[in-house]
């Protein structure tokens, strides 16, 4: 979607035509823009966020979207 986004944008598309044709949001289609003009770089870049408390490969994480264990209320 991103190199898709980046191409229609340079073949001069409206970021609202981008977004309808791309199904996301004006502002999606702005913000992945602007960030290839500032860095060159339209992949996800490293951050300093405090780390996923359960990552998509722990188990707890896996048995609550397999619908194995359901949370309590």
């Amino acid at each position: 979607m991103r190199t898709r986004a980046l191409s229609l944008h340079q073949q001069g598309w409206s970021w609202t035509k981008i977004a309808t044709e791309l199904g996301c949001h004006r502002t999606t289609v702005m913000r992945l823009v602007h960030k290839w003009q500032q860095t060159g770089c339209i992949a996800d870049l490293p951050h300093r966020r405090r780390p996923r408390a359960l990552t998509p490969h722990h188990p707890q994480h896996q048995q609550v979207h397999n619908g194995e264990d359901q949370p309590l209320p």
